[in-house]
């Protein structure tokens, strides 16, 4: 007798990361390794493969005591693109400094957001303030310098061992910048303001291609006996994400073909830095046309502890685009109740690391988990909680 076994697939779109499928194929098997499951589930994970020109996929079956479910991973790249417009050089990166503060600082747009989420102040404006330190830092040491060796030596050679000490203080200064994720978040801040101001075609192109390919599946779901289309999308890939759905709204709205389930699945969004620019007209107006499709199932995860998100804010309703509170989620994972205290303190502390606790293996099976929510069963886990700072 032939076993029954329950199918989905699930469509992935990455952020703002010059890492491709192999990376995130990577951390998916694992974190899926060190995930407990419940129900005493495991996940297998196999080998990745190209499908297509931008797409790759991996295959995960969930034996668990409910039976078996077969998720086909699909993940759309546009990481390509990214490595193309990525900016490393110190003069790229002073000319993007310039650019993020005069869209988001200059123009409010920023303080008009800490109102809503006040304890985003320090993922706000954390490149501007590493910038102004840092040059503020190397004015002090370049002066100081200079006025102690010119006491010793002949000015022209004070100014030169000066200039050098400088030039040594911007070495490091780069270094921890990197490390620390000042210029990582300066690139999703310049990105998304660039996305309503100098928009790409090249991109458009890429979403359109994934958008193809969703809707193909869609189409031939019935056929090939699958039950639920799941799109995740992560950080700076939850605005790409927008446009994305427009297409798929209006292509849906004249399918005559059976639709099945449509889940969208949004992990520490970044939306209101497209949403909130007033010239972003096109973007609410495909927003728009998404919430009011009837097809979209919509479930946002954010966290407090997360300094590149917008926590529990409903991001539809910011741009006064009302949405049915029955297929529209805006959840908290509740990382604290996940994790030791002890290992918990720790991941609070990095904020970049807090960013990817989305798509990382937890402590616990029961509450939130991306590796149920992606390839297993869901029931139960919806957490219907805003986060706040004491339940991020």
């Amino acid at each position: 007798m032939q076993r029954f076994v329950q199918k989905q697939e699930t469509f992935y779109v990455s952020g703002y990361d010059p890492r491709g499928a192999r990376h995130y194929h990577s951390l998916y098997r694992k974190e899926a390794s060190k995930q407990p499951m419940p129900h005493g589930g495991t996940l297998r994970v196999s080998g990745r493969t190209r499908i297509s020109n931008h797409v790759q996929k991996w295959d995960i079956n969930l034996q668990d005591q409910k039976g078996e479910r077969h998720t086909q991973y699909h993940f759309l790249e546009w990481d390509d693109l990214i490595r193309h417009a990525w900016r490393q050089s110190p003069i790229q990166l002073f000319m993007d400094m310039g650019y993020y503060i005069k869209r988001y600082i200059l123009t409010g747009l920023f303080f008009k957001y800490l109102r809503i989420v006040p304890g985003q102040t320090l993922g706000f404006f954390y490149p501007s303030f590493y910038f102004i330190i840092s040059l503020l830092l190397c004015t002090f040491i370049a002066l100081f310098a200079f006025k102690h060796l010119s006491s010793l030596i002949n000015e022209p050679t004070a100014l030169i061992l000066s200039l050098l000490l400088v030039a040594g203080m911007l070495r490091i200064i780069w270094y921890l910048g990197n490390r620390y994720a000042a210029f990582w978040l300066l690139r999703i801040f310049v990105f998304s303001a660039r996305y309503v101001f100098n928009p790409s075609d090249v991109l458009q192109k890429r979403i359109n291609v994934f958008a193809d390919h969703i809707l193909e599946h869609i189409r031939t779901a019935r056929q090939r006996n699958v039950e639920e289309i799941i799109i995740v999308s992560h950080s700076v890939g939850t605005i790409i994400t927008i446009p994305l759905l427009a297409i798929l709204a209006k292509q849906l709205s004249k399918e005559k073909s059976v639709i099945p389930k449509l889940t969208i699945i949004t992990l520490g969004e970044c939306v209101p830095l497209v949403s909130g620019i007033p010239q972003a007209v096109a973007f609410r107006k495909q927003m728009k046309d998404v919430a009011q499709s009837k097809h979209f199932h919509w479930f946002d995860y954010t966290s407090a502890i997360d300094g590149a998100c917008f926590p529990g804010l409903n991001f539809f309703e910011d741009s006064h685009i009302p949405t049915d509170r029955k297929r529209f989620h805006f959840l908290s994972p509740r990382f604290h109740t996940l994790f030791s205290k002890v290992r918990y303190k720790r991941l609070k502390r990095n904020k970049y690391l807090a960013h990817f606790l989305y798509l990382m293996a937890t402590e616990k099976a029961e509450g939130y988990n991306f590796f149920t929510l992606t390839a297993g069963r869901r029931k139960n886990q919806i957490h219907h909680s805003k986060p706040k700072e004491g339940n991020a």
